[in-house]
């Protein structure tokens, strides 16, 4: 049996096991179970600056704070692969493999291993150029990362998620 997990984003995971299923105590049968955690939050952020360089029109801010996570849904798809004659998928002709897949939506009012809010801390770099006395051109690489994990205490995985992001815009200045 092996086993690997892949953080592509807050908004998925993927787990990924082959084991082997018995049938009575003779026939084996190889089969590939495929895995796909989607989970949705909602945040907002609140951050602070602090000016480290200014030339000209431009300026150069670090930025902190942190981001109120609610949580929307989770979606569970399951995928499994039987192959008969043991074949990998790809070399596999078309009538030796089948597949199941199986989809199921939990939203945050129904019990689910996520904690319907959580909290993110926020670290990034703002660059800003003037375009006027008071507008901005806004650049703003941001990191992010659960402050605890995002699935409840009595769950047995710990989701520490990671984001790394970048926002581009217009900034007004009051």
């Amino acid at each position: 049996v092996t086993a690997n997990a892949n953080v592509v984003s807050q908004l998925m995971e993927s787990f990924r096991v082959a084991p082997s299923l018995s049938y009575g105590s003779r026939t084996s049968v190889p089969a590939e179970l495929s895995v796909q955690n989607q989970y949705q939050y909602v945040g907002i952020p609140v951050r602070v600056g602090y000016q480290l360089a200014s030339r000209g029109p431009w300026r150069v801010m670090a930025l902190v704070g942190v981001n109120t996570d609610f949580f929307l849904r989770n979606t569970l798809a399951e995928t499994v692969v039987n192959n008969p004659l043991g074949v990998s998928a790809g070399f596999a002709a078309n009538n030796t493999t089948t597949s199941r897949t199986t989809v199921s939506e939990i939203t945050g009012q129904q019990p689910s291993a996520f904690r319907t809010v959580g909290l993110s801390g926020i670290l990034g770099v703002g660059v800003y150029y003037r375009v006027g006395s008071r507008w901005a051109l806004a650049f703003e690489p941001t990191g992010q990362v659960a402050l605890r994990s995002v699935t409840r205490p009595a769950s047995q995985v710990r989701t520490l998620p990671v984001n790394l992001g970048a926002g581009l815009g217009l900034r007004y200045q009051f």
